[in-house]
């Protein structure tokens, strides 16, 4: 989770690695993007969705590529669509 993304609603791994960490990068980038709060960038350059709480699914390993072929990429989709209780 990088620094300027808040707190995760959800995480879930669909890979072989151990934990969500992004070890390779692409997830830490589209979350800023996302859910930045611009405190990389004197508050200028927010997320679409600054102040939010990213689900975060990793669906790709630290090798970034799917530990069984399709199974991640396959189940990362519908877990994010699910309906999510409200807290």
């Amino acid at each position: 989770m990088p620094a300027t993304v808040t707190e995760a609603a959800a995480t879930m791994n669909f890979t072989d690695d151990a934990s969500t960490d992004d070890r390779v990068g692409h997830g830490t980038h589209t979350a800023s993007t996302a859910g930045g709060s611009g405190a990389a960038g004197d508050g200028l350059k927010k997320g679409v969705a600054h102040g939010s709480s990213p689900l975060v699914g990793k669906a790709l390993n630290n090798r970034a590529t799917a530990w069984t072929p399709g199974s991640s990429r396959v189940c990362g989709g519908p877990w994010t669509r699910r309906p999510m209780s409200s807290p």
